[in-house]
């Protein structure tokens, strides 16, 4: 068989631009972090007159149900408030979506006045969402107690009372408000959560509050500070367990932004004595964690603005973000409330909204110059977080597919929450979405082999041991790694393992049956699948040197291809100018294993090539393997001394319109080539090398227009 002329053709312009392509062998980079926070844009405008005409304060809950077959049925609530600003209003209104914000439709409110600032799900036998006022009843329903807030309970169809919730404070009371975003912490059963006010002796405080019966009754847990001008807070664990709440700062002429921090998981303190993160932008700071450890804090005035603490840890807040600028002329503090709703819809991706003017005193008549201007509508962002483990395992696509699974028997923990294998690879480290077992040790099979750089493992220990980590091939036989050392979730490995199953178990003794384990898992590997990249962006990390015309892109936007996991690299060639690929530079190894998946898509295309680099022994650039998919799934090694591709090397073509897994063994003197597990040729090189030092994906030439190919699970491993 002969492959179509119109590639023969077009190849040698390919073979001139691939050659003297080599540089100096780099060390890859690790992986890099990156926050990708795109500009908000408006999805809903208030257009009623009369007393309701606002949209501000936005809130988010996702109240987003796991399912045991690990699929997600989404459902996000998010609040806004059409009245003025002012002390017992009211008019709040709420709205729900299905599919993780794209679209909203209208639900009903609590009360016209609890909105979703303070909002749980427990870990019960229902999954119970609560919901409590952040205003007591002696604003809401007067003439109510200081310290008793109104309690709902979340329904299918709308809101049943929950009855009231009832605060008890170290001093006699004078007010409090309840802000915001509760946690329920490890066990199940402890919920936490910020109040700020004053008690009756008038010294202002910022408390940690606690509940164990669902939310019905509080107890002050520990003071976070007292005095200075402290007041709207929020509290996140971890990713070491331990607490950090944000709080505002009322200064003259700011709004500031600070942090506090206890080692006590518990809520009991001691706190830190709180340290500055910003003199401005203070506003409502709300905390959020993601499953891959991530956590973002989001406040307020100036703009909205968004700060990271990618390991998780609190301690640093960097890649500082502003997805909405909307101010006017006359002062820098209006316009935009630069309140946020935060929800952590995958392990690392957050929906954000806010308001475009506060209600009331955010764009009075007088004001002008605004950024949007002085509608009173909503904006959203879809903001991504992404730690540097380039190589994380889909595990919940995975999962999703029957190729990953849980092998231990699992039990209920917290207050009855039934544990479902599906918990651990949700992309929701909320702990009332735990696996447990009895034995607190569960094993998961993966769908195979990997060669594993690390763990990530968001979970909750009955002591200060960290989790054991085991691995196996088989099943059977265990070994434990040797780790390097953690940061964050990421328990990394001293040296990649290669292992298809994971043990992982609590070696904590304790009498406790019934608190929540392993909150989510992400497994890190040598494998790129390009989960941790931007959607239309290039990849990064992984020893990226340059791409042109190749992209990210998800899945789910690719509605021919079947989905193995949430994203693909596309290799997507529009120019008859230019050639569409992409480069890694890697360390000098004498050999390679050299392996992805990768799909035609459509009809145009004319072929995908995939080489290896090298050097020679004089230091000169090289190329030993070049080797070139056609359409018509024909598989051929380039020969350089004869400048021809040669006859095909498989006698059965593969179908190029389905995946195929490609895999290059290598060394300098002689490769194998396989496809879909079979071995397709051995062949020497065709260009001496004395090392290699990177590889490339790239579209078939210079000239044809069309190609657009689909690559999942890279991999370059040296021995």
């Amino acid at each position: 068989m002969r492959r179509p002329a119109v590639v023969l053709a077009v190849v040698p312009a390919l073979v001139l631009a691939l050659v003297g392509t080599g540089t100096a062998a780099t060390q890859p980079d690790p992986g890099v972090e990156h926050v990708h926070a795109p500009a908000g844009a408006i999805f809903y405008t208030n257009t009623a007159g009369g007393d309701f005409p606002y949209a501000g304060f936005a809130a988010l809950f996702d109240a987003s149900r796991t399912n045991a077959d690990g699929t997600r049925s989404n459902r996000l609530l998010m609040s806004y408030k059409t009245a003025t600003d002012a002390v017992g209003t009211g008019g709040t209104r709420v709205k729900q979506s299905a599919n993780e914000g794209t679209t909203w439709t209208d639900f009903t409110s609590p009360d016209g006045t609890t909105g979703m600032v303070n909002v749980i799900r427990l870990a019960d036998a229902a999954g119970t969402v609560v919901a409590i006022d952040y205003e007591p009843t002696a604003v809401t329903a007067p003439p109510g107690a200081a310290n008793q807030f109104r309690r709902w309970i979340l329904t299918p169809t709308g809101w049943a009372n929950g009855g009231l919730a009832t605060f008890s404070f170290s001093e006699p009371l004078s007010w409090a408000r309840v802000e915001q975003a509760p946690i329920l912490l490890g066990d199940g059963k402890t919920i936490l959560v910020t109040l700020y006010g004053a008690y009756a002796s008038g010294t202002t405080f910022v408390v940690v509050a606690r509940s164990t019966d669902g939310g019905a009754n509080w107890t002050e847990a520990s003071r976070v500070v007292t005095g200075g001008g402290f007041n709207e807070a929020s509290i996140v664990e971890t990713s070491h367990g331990q607490l950090v709440v944000g709080l505002r700062k009322q200064a003259s002429g700011s709004i500031d932004l600070y942090v506090s921090r206890s080692t006590n998981a518990t809520g009991n303190g001691p706190w830190s004595t709180p340290s500055i993160v910003s003199s401005a932008s203070g506003a409502a700071p709300l905390l959020v964690k993601a499953a891959n450890g991530a956590i973002v804090m989001g406040s307020g005035r100036n703009d909205n603005v968004l700060r990271f603490s990618m390991d998780g840890t609190g301690a640093t807040w960097l890649h500082k973000q502003i997805p909405y600028v909307n101010y006017p002329t006359q002062s820098r503090t209006r316009g935009s409330s630069g309140y946020l709703g935060i929800a952590a819809l995958a392990s690392n991706r957050f929906l954000v909204v806010g308001d475009n003017c506060a209600p009331g005193w955010g764009c009075p008549a007088g004001d002008t110059g605004h950024q949007v201007g002085k509608q009173h509508a909503l904006w959203k962002s879809m903001v991504e977080a992404d730690t540097p483990q380039w190589g994380k395992v889909d595990l919940q696509t995975k999962f999703q597919r029957g190729e990953v699974a849980v092998l231990t028997p699992l039990t209920s923990y917290g207050q009855g929450r039934a544990s479902l294998a599906a918990y651990g690879f949700d992309g929701d480290a909320r702990a009332d979405s735990s696996v447990v077992s009895s034995s607190r040790s569960v094993v998961v099979r993966l769908d195979r082999p990997y060669e594993l750089t690390g763990l990530g493992v968001s979970a909750y220990l009955l002591g200060a041991t960290d989790v054991r980590i085991e691995t196996s091939l088989d099943g059977s036989s265990w070994t434990t790694p040797a780790r390097a050392t953690r940061v964050g979730i990421l328990r990394p490995f001293a040296t990649p393992v290669v292992a298809r199953y994971l043990r992982l178990t609590d070696p904590n003794v304790s009498s406790v049956t019934d608190a929540g384990f392993l909150h989510e898992l992400e497994v890190y590997t040598t494998t790129d699948g390009f989960e941790n990249d931007y959607p239309g962006s290039a990849p990064v990390g992984n020893g990226v040197q340059s791409a042109q015309g190749v992209t990210v892109v998800n899945a789910s936007d690719v509605a021919v291809a079947e989905r193995l996991s949430s994203r693909f690299l596309r290799v997507r060639d529009t120019s008859s100018t230019a050639i569409s690929r992409a480069t890694w530079r890697h360390a000098t190894s004498g050999a390679v294993t050299y392996e992805f998946k990768s799909r035609a898509v459509g009809t145009a295309n004319q072929g995908l090539l995939f080489s290896l680099f090298g050097t020679t022994a004089a230091g000169a650039a090289a190329t030993p393997y070049h080797l070139l998919l056609n359409a018509s799934g024909q598989l051929f090694r380039y020969d350089w001394a004869a400048a021809s591709w040669g006859s095909p090397l498989n006698a059965t073509p593969l179908v190029a319109n389905n995946w195929n897994s490609l895999k290059l063994v290598a060394t300098t003197t002689s490769a194998t080539l396989s496809a879909n597990g079979s071995v397709v040729a051995t062949f020497g090189p065709s260009q001496p090398a004395a090392s290699f030092n990177g590889n490339q994906l790239a579209s078939s030439g210079t000239v044809p227009v069309g190609d657009d190919w689909l690559i999942d699970d890279l991999a370059y491993t040296t021995p």
